[in-house]
This record gives C-alpha cells, sequence and structure tokens, in this order.
C-alpha cells in the first residue's frame, strides 16, 4: 500500500469479531497493523548478520595463512640450515678428496719409485687425511650437539686451570707464539669440565690459527662472587663488524684461504657457541687495541648450579 507521501507501507489485518451493546450494528473489527518498521529492522539484521561472517571468514582465512605460514617458517629454516650444511659438508670434503686422487694417481705413474722418491706425495696424503679426519670429527660433534646436549655438573677446582694452561704453553711455544695465561679463579665452580675444556681449547686453537709469527695471545679466567669470564685475547688481524655477526655460523671464515692453510673448516667458534648455550653462558667478540680479537665467555654462577 502506498501513503499519500509515497511511501510504501505494509500491514497486518487482524480482524476480530466484537460484541457490543452500544453498536449491536457492529459485529467485525479489523486491524491495520504497519510492520514496515518491523521488515526494515529485519533487513537491517541480516545485512549486519552476512557483513559480520563475511568479516570473520576473511580474518579466518587471513589468520590460517599467517599461523601456516609461521608454522612453516621453522621448518623451512631447518630445511635450508641442513640444506647448507650438506651443501657446505660437501664443499670441504671435496678438497682433500681431489688432493688424495691426484697424489695416488701420481703414484700409481711412478711405479718404479722408492717410498722415499715419493715421500712427499705421501706426507700430502696423509696431511689431508688427517684434515678429513678432523672435519668428520667436528661434523659428528655438532650432529652431537644438535640432538641434544647433556650436561655433567662436577666441581672443578682454580688448579685445574694451570694444568690446562700448561698445556697451551707448550703448543704456543711450538708455534712461535708468545702465551701468557692469568688464572685469576679464587673458588671452585661447578660445570662440566670436559665442556669447558673443550670451548677453551677451540678458543686458544682460534687464537693460533689467527695469529702471525711472534703472535701475542693472552689467555685469563676469573671468578666473581656471580660469574665466572673467561677471556682470550690475540694480536691477529682482528674480525671486521660484518664478520662478527656471522663467525658463529658453521664454516663460516674470515680469511678463507689462511684457514685453509692452516687446516681450518670454521665449525670450530660454532661448536664454541652451542657450548657455551648449553653452560647457559654468553661468548661475545670485541677488537683488542691497537690490533686482534678478544673473545669473552661468562656464565652466571647459579647457571653451573650454585
Amino acid at each position: 500500500m502506498t501513503t499519500i507521501f509515497g511511501q510504501t507501507e505494509k500491514y497486518h489485518v487482524l480482524t476480530v469479531r466484537v460484541y457490543s451493546s452500544d453498536y449491536p450494528t457492529i459485529q467485525y473489527a479489523t486491524f491495520l497493523i504497519s510492520v514496515r518498521q518491523l521488515d526494515e529492522a529485519n533487513e537491517r539484521y541480516v545485512t549486519i548478520t552476512i557483513t559480520v561472517m563475511v568479516i570473520f571468514w576473511i580474518i579466518s582465512i587471513l589468520a590460517s595463512v599467517y599461523l601456516a605460514n609461521w608454522t612453516r617458517k621453522p621448518i623451512l629454516e631447518s630445511y635450508e640450515k641442513q640444506k647448507r650444511f650438506v651443501e657446505n659438508a660437501s664443499h670441504e670434503l671435496r678438497t682433500p678428496l681431489a688432493v688424495l686422487q691426484n697424489r695416488l694417481e701420481s703414484l700409481f705413474r711412478r711405479p718404479d719409485a722408492t717410498i722415499l722418491d715419493n715421500s712427499e706425495s705421501i706426507a700430502a696424503s696423509l696431511d689431508e687425511v688427517r684434515n678429513m679426519r678432523i672435519l668428520t670429527t667436528n661434523l659428528l660433534n655438532l650432529a652431537r650437539r644438535d640432538d641434544g646436549l647433556k650436561v655433567e655438573l662436577e666441581e672443578i677446582h682454580p688448579s685445574t686451570f694451570n694444568e690446562i694452561f700448561e698445556n697451551y704453553q707448550m703448543i704456543a711455544h711450538e708455534n712461535n707464539k708468545k702465551f701468557t695465561a692469568h688464572n685469576l679463579a679464587n673458588r671452585p665452580i661447578k660445570s662440566d669440565k670436559t665442556l669447558l675444556k673443550q670451548l677453551m681449547t677451540i678458543l686458544f686453537d682460534n687464537a693460533i690459527k689467527y695469529t702471525g709469527d711472534d703472535g701475542v695471545i693472552e689467555f685469563t679466567i676469573k671468578t666473581t662472587e656471580r660469574q665466572t669470564i673467561l677471556t682470550i685475547a690475540d694480536n691477529g688481524p682482528g674480525v671486521s663488524d660484518a664478520d662478527k655477526q656471522k663467525i658463529f655460523d658453521r664454516f663460516y671464515r674470515v680469511d678463507k684461504a689462511r684457514t685453509r692453510q692452516q687446516g681450518g673448516f670454521g665449525l670450530g667458534l660454532s661448536l664454541a657457541k652451542q657450548i657455551v648455550d648449553a653452560l647457559k653462558g654468553d661468548i661475545q667478540v670485541k677488537d683488542n687495541k691497537p690490533k686482534g680479537t678478544i673473545f669473552e665467555v661468562r656464565f652466571n654462577r647459579h647457571n653451573f648450579g650454585k
């Protein structure tokens, strides 16, 4: 029905029987009830409901995509890390294997030569075999660390570090390096003795490799009421700020040519970082003025079980 104002109205018709002595001729009454507002309210309700459902549907899709990508991210990162690990390991093994192959083939080309005549090739082959053994040992250690490292705490007396430093002193002397040790530990600490010694050896070996002839290495250990601090400083070429961000990555080497000559594979500092993490410590790389590098490792004493 259209009103005089041009609006469309909807009505519900209700007819009822009436009894009235005042109006005996009226037997039925018809009522017209406008339902336009009810219809408009119903339409608004339907529109709002559909809009909300569409919005929630879109949000749920976006949330699903985000969560899917979020859950896939560590999986993809792990896959890429394993892929790079295998590629790097293959690359590192390829060089010594190629050297061995060439050396052995050269022996076949000289069947009448004596062992003394081939001593240079044999020595080079043995050197590459040693390098491969070190590489495979480090790879095995890394794989074990990835599976989880079990820390066995024990009390370590300060005199233990004197024994370790004595061994380092002999190695440094053989490599024409000046080594100075400062054992400032004034109380026993609780740690994993094997892992702690391995960590110290990795840092010492790294300093040996990256200092030239007449290099200077200074190793210090000290204890405070709250921390155990290891510091090793050298006067080598140092580490750039860009390399400091990657130096603990597997197979990363600051000077690839020099490290190859020294028999390094870029795995030592990665192992060191994993050991520090297992012992709930922190390792930092700093500049040693006027040149060189300082590695500083800090362990909170309560993390050692105290």
